[in-house]
């Protein structure tokens, strides 16, 4: 899991630094080490219950602009 979590992370970095919004929908597992490893980029964590929830009320698109806010840039 760590290396995937450096992988993802990098990539995740790269795209952040080029100016492009970014929603990466991850596993439980990687929470942990993603979050860690983006830290300084304050990254919005929103779990898919969440998202779930929007659906269901019928206000997804609430819930996917404010996954798609980013807190750092």
């Amino acid at each position: 899991i760590d290396r995937r979590d450096r992988h993802m992370a990098r990539r995740l970095v790269a795209l952040l630094r080029d100016g492009q919004r970014v929603a990466a929908v991850v596993g439980e597992g990687h929470l942990p080490g993603l979050e860690r490893r983006l830290a300084c980029l304050s990254p919005e964590v929103v779990p898919l219950q969440r998202l779930l929830h929007y659906a269901e009320t019928g206000n997804l698109l609430a819930g996917i602009s404010y996954l798609l806010t980013p807190q750092a840039l």
